[in-house]
C-alpha cells in the first residue's frame, strides 16, 4: 500500500502551506490535489499511532492514544528548510491507498492528527505526532486572581491570599462547595468564573442562610449590605454576599445552565472543549451528543478551584455515564457509551483475515472476573465537613456532610456463588441524581456481571477495511476455537494500523 503525510507548516508569507512525502514516489494528475506536483519517497519511518479506547487491556477511563514519529530522509539537507517554519499544533493528516491508486486524495483514506516541532540531524527530520486531544491538555482555567483589591473595594482578592491562584469553575448541580473568599472587608464570595443559574443555598459552619433578592449589578452588591443571617447573588459575576462575617467555613449549593438540558455530561462535555479548549461545534460529533442525551439525561455537577487541565474533567465526565472520549480518524471528537456490542457489523473476520498465529484471548485487568456488585457514587459532597458545624445541623445533614458520595449499589448474589473471587465494582461519578445513580448501577452490573472476553487480533487490511475501522465500532469474528464457531459480535477498543505492511492490530471486547 502507498502511505503518504502532507505536513501543513507557514511559509514566509506566514500563510499555511502543505507539503506532501510518500513511501513510494508518484507525481500527482491534473485532476488531482495538488495537481502536477511530484511527490518524493522521503518517509524512512511512518508514523503509526496506536488508538485505544481506555488504557490497555481496561474498559474504562481516560482514552489513550500511543504517539509514533515520522522520520524523513534529509541526507541531502534538502528540507534543513522545514526546521526552521512553525508547525507545531498545525494538521499532519495521513494518507493510505493501494500501491496503483489513481486519484489523489480522493482513492485514500485519511486520518488527521497533528504535530510538535520538528528536530533535526544530519541525516533526518524527526515530526512527534499527536493526536488532535492534546488540545485538551491545556488548563481548565487561565484566569487567574491579580489580588489587585484595594479593600474595601474589589473582587479580586489581595497580594497575601489569592494572587495567581485559579478563579473557580462550576458546571451543572453542584452541592456544598467552598466558595472563594474574594472580599474579606464586604464578605464577598465567588463561586464561579461566570454567570450562574442560582446559588439556591448558603451555610455558615452548617447553618442555611436565608436567600435574600438578587443584585442586578456589581455595584449593587457593592452598595447595599445584606441583612443578618441572609445572602444575596449577583448572578452575572458568579458572587454572592453575605450580611455579617461568617462563624466559620462559609459553603453553597449552586447551579449553573439555565435548564437541565443543559446540565447532561453529553451538553458540559460540548461546551468544555468550546468553551475550556477552543473547539467549534462542528468539531465534536453531534450525533454522539445527541444519543447520549437520549442514553442519560440525567444532570450531572463539577466544581473546581484548583489547577486542572480541560482532558481531566472530560474523564470525569465520561467515566459518570459510562462513556469514552476519543478523536475519530477525521479529528473530530467523540462521546460515546460503552455498550455491548449489538447490529450490523463493520467487518466480518474469520480465518482468512487473521495473519499467521496472530487471535489471541487475553484477560481484561479490570473485569477478568465477573463482578457481583456495582456502585456508584453520585451527588457529589464537594466539601466533607466532619467538624465545625454549629450545634443546630441536624443529625441527618450532619452524617451527609461527612460523606463524599451517596452511594447506590445492585447485587447479583449468583454471580458472587458461581465466581469465588469476584469483586465489587466502585465508580465515582458527577450525578447529581440518586435514582439516575440506580439506574446507572442496574445497567453497569449487567455489563459487567458476566464474562467479558478480550482478543488480540492481527488482520491483513486493504483500504476498505481502514475506512471501516474505528474506535467504537462493532466487529463480527468467525473461528474454529475459543466458542468462536458460530461467529461472535466484538467491539473495537484498541487498533494500531500498519499500512505501509497492510495490516491492523485489533483489540477486541465483548
Amino acid at each position: 500500500m502507498r502511505y503518504v503525510v502532507g505536513v501543513t507548516y507557514v511559509n514566509a508569507a506566514d500563510t499555511e502551506q502543505v507539503i506532501y512525502f510518500t513511501t513510494r514516489p508518484f507525481t500527482t494528475s491534473g485532476t488531482d490535489t495538488p495537481a502536477h506536483t511530484i511527490i518524493e519517497d522521503r518517509i524512512f519511518n511512518p508514523a503509526l499511532v496506536r488508538r485505544d479506547i481506555f488504557d490497555i487491556a481496561t474498559t474504562g477511563g481516560a482514552s489513550r492514544v500511543g504517539y509514533g514519529d515520522l522520520v524523513l530522509r534529509n541526507d541531502d539537507g534538502a528540507l534543513d528548510w522545514l526546521l526552521d517554519r512553525p508547525i507545531d499544533g498545525r494538521t499532519l493528516t495521513i494518507y493510505v491507498g493501494a500501491d496503483n491508486a489513481t486519484d489523489f486524495p480522493a482513492d485514500y483514506e485519511t486520518i488527521a492528527l497533528t504535530m510538535d516541532q520538528p528536530e533535526g540531524s544530519q541525516s533526518d527530520i524527526t515530526v512527534r505526532i499527536r493526536d488532535r486531544q492534546v488540545v485538551t491538555s491545556r488548563n481548565l482555567q487561565d484566569n487567574l486572581y491579580g489580588g489587585t483589591n484595594a479593600l474595601p473595594n474589589g473582587v479580586d482578592g489581595i497580594i497575601s491570599d489569592l494572587k495567581n491562584k485559579p478563579k473557580p469553575i462550576l458546571y451543572g448541580r453542584c452541592f456544598n462547595v467552598e466558595p472563594i473568599f474574594v472580599n474579606t472587608s464586604r464578605n464577598i464570595y465567588q463561586v464561579n468564573d461566570g454567570a450562574l443559574r442560582d446559588v439556591t443555598a448558603v451555610y455558615d459552619s452548617g447553618a442555611l442562610l436565608a436567600h435574600g433578592l438578587d443584585y442586578a449589578s456589581e455595584a449593587a452588591m457593592f452598595a447595599t449590605v445584606p441583612t443578618a443571617g441572609t445572602f444575596r447573588v449577583w448572578k452575572a459575576g458568579g458572587m454572592f454576599r453575605i450580611g455579617t462575617t461568617a462563624a466559620g467555613q462559609v459553603t453553597c449549593d449552586a447551579v449553573e445552565g439555565q435548564w437541565p438540558r443543559d446540565r447532561t455530561a453529553a451538553q458540559i462535555f460540548l461546551r468544555l472543549l468550546t468553551e475550556r479548549a477552543g473547539l467549534s461545534s462542528g468539531q465534536i460529533s453531534a450525533t454522539d451528543l445527541t444519543t447520549l442525551n437520549a442514553q442519560q439525561p440525567a444532570s450531572i455537577g463539577f466544581y473546581a478551584s484548583n489547577a486542572l487541565t480541560v482532558a481531566s474533567v472530560l474523564d470525569q465526565i465520561a467515566t459518570s455515564v459510562g462513556a469514552w472520549w476519543a478523536t475519530d480518524l477525521t479529528g473530530t471528537f467523540r462521546l460515546v457509551r460503552l455498550d455491548l456490542p449489538s447490529g450490523t457489523p463493520a467487518l466480518d473476520l474469520n480465518a482468512e483475515d487473521f495473519t499467521q498465529g496472530s487471535i489471541k484471548r487475553i484477560p481484561l485487568t479490570d473485569n477478568a472476573i465477573p463482578s457481583y456488585q456495582t456502585t456508584v457514587r453520585c451527588v457529589p459532597n464537594w466539601t466533607v465537613q466532619e467538624q465545625g458545624l454549629v450545634d443546630g445541623v441536624r443529625a441527618a445533614r450532619r452524617n451527609r456532610l461527612a460523606q463524599p458520595y451517596q452511594d447506590a449499589s445492585t447485587v447479583d448474589a449468583l454471580v458472587r456463588a458461581r465466581y469465588l473471587l469476584s469483586q465489587e465494582r466502585t465508580i465515582n461519578t458527577l450525578l447529581v441524581c440518586l435514582v439516575a445513580g440506580e439506574v446507572e448501577a442496574i445497567r453497569l452490573q449487567s455489563l459487567y456481571g458476566a464474562r467479558r472476553d478480550r482478543y488480540d487480533v492481527t488482520i491483513q487490511a486493504d483500504t476498505a477495511t481502514l475506512a471501516a475501522l474505528d474506535l467504537g465500532v462493532v466487529v463480527r469474528m468467525t473461528y474454529n476455537r475459543f466458542g468462536l464457531d458460530a461467529g461472535r459480535l466484538f467491539r473495537v477498543i484498541g487498533y494500531q494500523m500498519d499500512p505501509v505492511e497492510g495490516v491492523v492490530s485489533l483489540t477486541v471486547w465483548g
